[in-house]
């Protein structure tokens, strides 16, 4: 019996640091037995290593069990394996597992986490699973919903250092960013690159819902674009959106304060224009038209239940029709899930003159 159970034991280490955890004493001639019963039953604590002396066999365990053998507290060793995930290191009772969260956004060394209430109280035991995890992340937050006209996430820092500003490399791009103050999210990298690969030579793109630039850097970055105005109207992402254009010395890139609608009024015409601003854009969609070239590019996104994707493209072309303009549509995309029942959308429209 007790061969079977050497696999499970890692040559000692002398420096190591120990853990306290509840332990179930087992005769050896009892230990694989016990191991298979604590495994399937999903009390064994993976992440620490078993322990043996001459006659027992100690089995690191997450809560006390009905058994005949002895539980009591000592000593392990944290085991050197490699892990896959914090789901492979954290703690919390069995029947609160499904709610843990599946993924979360990493942005630059800063982890942002929605947690379910039914997990509320364990939030700090996930943040220190995905510090452990996770050997470039500094600090985890967990993410309690954007609010205001700024789109702000409230942060709550609950793991590691007390910080929500970092730097985050998208496509060779550094983006500084403070979390708390302006509105950022990676989910989006693979649109920005999609969308850059479009623009020519010399065009001019008027990005109406910049935030700290991250679509009007990729587009500075990697096009030949000739002047990129981008507009937002919280303050602070107007000067990391400074900040990101020193660091990445785009400067091609226009940084203007303000309201969206009223702000691109004092641009050039612009060859495309982005509306990221998903909840809202069609409300700026006349402003767009009215600072769009014939056959002018948009980029619209919009979060949408998608039995009401045709409504909103009807409701663009009527209101494209009230300013003289006929909408094209080149392609039309699902950028990601949002939530069960919406999809975050992603639209690409040719807007011709009518006239």
């Amino acid at each position: 019996m007790t061969g079977t159970l050497d696999r499970y034991f890692n040559s000692p280490n002398k420096s190591f640091t120990p853990v306290k955890s509840l332990a179930l004493k087992v005769p050896k001639r009892f230990g694989e037995e016990a191991r298979k019963k604590l495994v399937n039953s999903n009390i064994l604590k993976k992440n620490l290593i078993i322990t043996r002396d001459e006659k027992f066999v100690y089995f690191p365990i997450m809560a006390r069990i009905k058994t005949a053998h002895k539980i009591i507290s000592t000593d392990f060793e944290i085991a050197r394996t490699r892990i896959k995930t914090y789901r492979d290191i954290i703690t919390v009772p069995e029947d609160l597992k499904t709610y843990l969260p599946k993924s979360f956004d990493i942005i630059g060394e800063i982890a942002v986490v929605k947690v379910a209430k039914e997990l509320l109280s364990y939030k700090k035991t996930i943040g220190d699973a995905i510090l452990t995890a996770n050997k470039n992340v500094k600090t985890v937050a967990v993410d309690e919903g954007v609010k205001n006209e700024y789109r702000i996430r409230k942060l709550n820092v609950v793991s590691g250092d007390h910080k929500t500003e970092t730097i985050h490399r998208e496509h060779g791009i550094r983006i500084m960013i403070d979390l708390a103050k302006a509105y950022y999210s990676p989910r989006l990298a693979t649109e920005r690159m999609r969308v850059a690969k479009q623009v020519k030579d010399g065009e001019i793109v008027i990005d109406m819902f910049a935030g700290v630039g991250p679509f009007s850097l990729t587009i500075a970055m990697k096009t030949k674009a000739k002047k990129i105005f981008a507009i937002d109207v919280n303050p602070a992402a107007i000067e990391y959106l400074k900040k990101n254009i020193e660091l990445n010395k785009a400067g091609n890139i226009l940084p203007l304060l303000g309201d969206a609608g009223k702000v691109i009024k004092k641009t050039e015409i612009a060859d495309r224009i982005i509306m990221n601003l998903p909840h809202s854009a069609i409300e700026y969609f006349g402003d767009a038209l009215n600072s769009l070239r014939c056959r002018g590019i948009i980029h619209y996104y919009s979060i949408v239940n998608t039995e009401n994707l045709k409504k909103e493209i009807n409701a663009l072309k009527n209101i494209a029709g009230t300013y003289g303009r006929k909408v094209k549509i080149l392609e039309q995309r699902i950028v990601r899930n949002y939530s069960p029942t919406e999809k975050h959308i992603a639209l690409d429209l040719t807007i011709f003159c009518d006239r």
